[in-house]
Formats: C-alpha cells, sequence, structure tokens
C-alpha cells in the first residue's frame, strides 16, 4: 500500500462535500436553518433575489423551533415539440408555464392555478399563425399568451419567465427523461442567454453532451436549488403491476378494476 501502509480506510473519501456537511449538521429533509455571522455574497452564484455567504460550517444549525412549513412556490411545465426537416432533433414549438403560489406541501395543494403563461411560436418564417393570437386570447380573457417568430424567441422568453418566477418546485410529466433533455438540448443549439434559470445556480457553462444527449447527472445538476417532480416516474412507481402472472383475472383483482373489457385483435 506504499508509504500508508498503516492505513486501510479512510472513511467518507468517496463522499462530496454537500453530502458530508448534510450528514454532519443532520440535515434531513427540508427544515428550518438558523445562520449566524452571514453577509451579503459580493461574487453572485445563483439566480436567487437575495444571496448571503458564511465563512464557516459552523454558523449553520438546524432550527428545532416549531414554525409553520413556509409557502412554495410551484411552476408546472409542458412542452410540445416537433421533429425539424430533417426528422432528427426535436423542436418547441410550444411551452406552457402554470404556477401556484402559497402552496402548503403539508395541507394538500390548492387546485387554483395562480398564473399561467403559454408561449407559441410560428413553425417556419412563411408559415405564420392564422390570426393574432395574442389579441385573441386577451379577448377571452387569458392574458398569459404570447406569440413569437421563431424558436430562439420563444426559448430566451421561457429562460427569462423562469428565472423571473423563481420557482421552489418544478413538476412535469417525464420532466427528468424528457422536458429538461430537450430544453438543455435546444438551449444550448440556440445559445439561450439565462439558460440555467431552470435551477438556480447561475451556471455559464452548458453539461456536456454524449451523442447530442445530455448526460442525466448533469441534466439533474441543472435543476440544482429547485425540488422537481417527475409525474412520469411517480406513476411508475404506484401502477407497476407486482406479478408476472398475466392472468386477466388476476390483473383485475391487482389493479382493482371494476369492469372489464376484452378486445380480440385479428393479428392474421
Amino acid at each position: 500500500m506504499g508509504e500508508f501502509k498503516h492505513i486501510r480506510a479512510v472513511m467518507g473519501a468517496s463522499r462530496s462535500l454537500i453530502e458530508l456537511f448534510l450528514i454532519k449538521k443532520k440535515l434531513m429533509g427540508p427544515s428550518y436553518l438558523s445562520m449566524e455571522n452571514f453577509f451579503p455574497a459580493t461574487d453572485r452564484l445563483s439566480h436567487c433575489e437575495l444571496e448571503f455567504v458564511v465563512d464557516s460550517p459552523k454558523n449553520i444549525k438546524v432550527d428545532d423551533t416549531a414554525r409553520p412549513s413556509p409557502p412554495f412556490t410551484l411552476a408546472s411545465i409542458q412542452l410540445h415539440t416537433q421533429l425539424d426537416s430533417k426528422g432528427v432533433t426535436n423542436e418547441v414549438v410550444a411551452a406552457s408555464i402554470a404556477v401556484y403560489r402559497d402552496v402548503n406541501i403539508d395541507s394538500g395543494m390548492k387546485t387554483e392555478v395562480s398564473e399561467c403563461f403559454t408561449g407559441i411560436r410560428q413553425i417556419s418564417s412563411d408559415a405564420a399563425l392564422p390570426l393574432n393570437l395574442e389579441a385573441y386570447c386577451q379577448s377571452k380573457g387569458l392574458p398569459g399568451v404570447k406569440n413569437f417568430g421563431n424558436e430562439r424567441a420563444l426559448l430566451t422568453w421561457m429562460a427569462s419567465t423562469l428565472g423571473n418566477l423563481d420557482p421552489d418546485i418544478v413538476v412535469g410529466h417525464n420532466f427528468i427523461g424528457y422536458t429538461i433533455d430537450i430544453l438543455l438540448n435546444r438551449y444550448h443549439e440556440l445559445n439561450i442567454p439565462r439558460w440555467s434559470t431552470i435551477g438556480r445556480l447561475d451556471i455559464k457553462r452548458f453539461p456536456r453532451s454524449q451523442n447530442g444527449n445530455s448526460n442525466l447527472s448533469n441534466e439533474k445538476e441543472a435543476c440544482i436549488g429547485r425540488l422537481v417532480v417527475d409525474t412520469y416516474l411517480l406513476s411508475g412507481n404506484t401502477t407497476r403491476v407486482q406479478t408476472t402472472n398475466w392472468n386477466l383475472w388476476l390483473l383485475r383483482w391487482e389493479l382493482q378494476v371494476l369492469q372489464m373489457a376484452v378486445v380480440h385483435l385479428n393479428l392474421d
């Protein structure tokens, strides 16, 4: 073992600094923190409205005082895409952000949408929308709809809107496996400013891609600072059948289906 012949193992050597910090401070899930000797940051690292620095991790402690849960801002993101003219790359043609404010995660979420923002672009320069979409939606009481001439303008608006909203929680269906991948690739391809507002860290470099696709760990890194809820992954966990016996009556019992119709397919 070289010059360190008396060393058998180094505990925690394979863990990141943030993991060691969380374990040391016993930060188990969302909680309030008590901080001392903090001051405003001069070299900002995030998109947050307020940013502070402490000289030592010893100045950060868990606050055990009983307090009500803080209100959260939640943003639900939905993309609509189509393949480019070569049939290779997914391009964004529309994007929607539904905003829920003052959400109490302990007592359930209210159903009313606080705000809704939707951006739609022309498919091509010679294929304009058949009507003045913004004026039409405004007349119908939908002020959050915007029309854009190209994909870059649409994504620039989306990145800026996310930064201004600064949601604590981001929700989407197949968000990890699809939405982030599409956004990062299109942000990179079109050189979108403020692209990193998908998270709270002001990241300057784009995540490295592999064969044109973003690496999953880098996709998660881009979302640092926001809680991400992927309903696709959650639905997979809740509806997964616990057996490999494909008897229809057993499946009916497991899925708690009251009525079942069997469709006969002609496979000839």
